[in-house]
């Protein structure tokens, strides 16, 4: 027995039965399914089974790089506080310098 083409088959109703999920095909899917033999819905089954499993493992993945994300956002928001606060600090001293300039040229 080849596996490929019942898989291929399987991935292809499994296919056609999210998309009428989709859609809200409820009467669609119930003449779909209950056209199926039994050997075609239990490779259905374990098609939208195993692509549970890999959107699961993604998602897990997505939760992993969102909170490295989120942590790295934070490090920024905080050096960002900094920068500002330095930079307002050197603005000010800037202005303290230019006071101290136009009055040693007043003085001269």
């Amino acid at each position: 027995m080849e596996l490929e083409p019942l898989e291929d088959l399987a991935e292809a109703h499994s296919t056609n039965v999210l998309e009428r999920i989709r859609a809200g095909d409820a009467e669609g899917l119930r003449s779909f399914v209950d056209g199926r033999t039994r050997q075609e819905l239990a490779w259905m089954v374990l098609s939208l089974g195993n692509g549970l499993v890999m959107l699961e493992h993604e998602n897990g993945g997505l939760a992993r790089k969102l909170r490295v994300l989120g942590e790295q956002n934070r490090t920024l928001d905080t050096a960002n506080v900094s920068l500002f606060a330095e930079k307002s600090d050197l603005l000010d001293r800037n202005e303290e310098l230019r006071d101290i300039l136009h009055g040693r040229k007043k003085a001269a």
